[in-house]
């Protein structure tokens, strides 16, 4: 940061001194603001191509957990929940930081893919089974 930046900042921290001692108040309402402006900005910044590009699915039978958490590190948290639509994780409002969002992806894709191999598999040798033993017609 150059000289006259920081006394641009120097003054605006003068002013926001001068402000909050006249109206101590007024920091709930920049809290809130600065609140908005960046989940305006956030907003703004989903990379669709990015997420688009990722395919969860693969990825979890190619790498390890780690490895898959390392793969979502590069995402924000707007892109996070944009990933839990797409693959239609639902969306748990208890769920605020990326890493909490990344282990919810990550446990959501293990029992999508235990669950339907294990079914599949099982539902394939009942049907052998039942072919075998003449329940199942053709």
């Amino acid at each position: 940061m150059g000289q006259k930046e920081v006394k641009q900042v120097s003054k605006v921290l003068i002013k926001l001194g001068n402000i909050l001692n006249e109206n101590p108040s007024f920091l709930y309402e920049l809290d809130e603001f600065l609140d908005k402006s960046q989940n305006i900005e956030m907003e703004k910044s989903i990379d669709e191509e990015k997420i688009n590009s990722i395919d969860l699915f693969k990825l979890i039978r190619e790498k390890t957990e780690d490895e898959l958490d390392i793969a979502l590190e590069v995402f924000n948290i707007k892109e996070l929940r944009e990933i839990l639509k797409k693959y239609r994780f639902g969306s748990p409002s208890k769920l605020r930081s990326t890493s909490q969002i990344r282990g919810f992806i990550i446990n959501q894709l293990k029992q999508r893919k235990t669950d339907v191999f294990q079914i599949q598999g099982a539902n394939q040798e009942s049907n052998i089974e039942n072919k075998d033993n003449g329940l199942m017609s053709e």
